[in-house]
């Protein structure tokens, strides 16, 4: 009995080791599983970070090139509201010398018409001037003809008068009232 005992106790502790194995290995298997599973946990975290600062990235970029435009855009409207400003300017300043110019001409016209209406009334002043000293001669040649037959009519009728009677006399006798002899002279 003994012997069975001992047999008994040699299967027990064959049991004992076999289970121990088992559960040692069992326990191994367990814990490959654990660290394949935190492995696996771990390389999805590991995708999920990578995924995430993929994102990140991807939103940073978008984020910083939107910005790049919009910068961009400003820069290009202030560069292009500086040109329109420029542009109206150079606009204005042109108006202006067009403005200037015509003024000027219209000065240069004016001043031109004027010059031809002095001409004109020059001209017209000379052609008058010229009437005038024809009709003063004219008037000039009458009144002699007229002294001259008043003296012969005086020196006839009145044969007294000085030598030295002038044309301020027979003015006045010209200016004086007709007489009779007169009118029959």
């Amino acid at each position: 009995m003994r012997v069975k005992k001992i047999e008994d106790q040699k299967s027990s502790q064959k049991n004992y080791l076999e289970i121990e194995n088992q559960r040692q290995s069992e326990i191994k298997h367990i814990q490959n599983e654990i660290v394949t599973q935190k492995k696996g946990e771990a390389q999805n975290r590991k995708k999920e970070r990578m995924i995430n600062d993929r994102l990140k990235y991807d939103i940073l970029n978008d984020h910083v090139s939107k910005n790049q435009e919009k910068r961009t855009i400003i820069k290009m409207n202030e560069e292009y509201g500086i040109q329109k400003s420029k542009m109206n300017q150079e606009k204005k300043v042109e108006y202006a010398k067009m403005e200037y110019l015509n003024r000027m001409q219209d000065e240069k016209n004016k001043i031109a018409q004027k010059e031809k209406e002095l001409r004109r009334m020059e001209a017209l002043e000379s052609e008058l001037i010229q009437k005038l000293k024809n009709t003063q001669t004219i008037q000039s040649n009458a009144f002699q003809e007229l002294e001259n037959a008043l003296k012969i009519t005086i020196d006839m009728k009145n044969p007294t008068l000085p030598p030295s009677y002038s044309k301020k006399s027979a003015k006045k006798i010209v200016e004086s009232p007709p007489t009779e002899e007169k009118e029959q002279a």
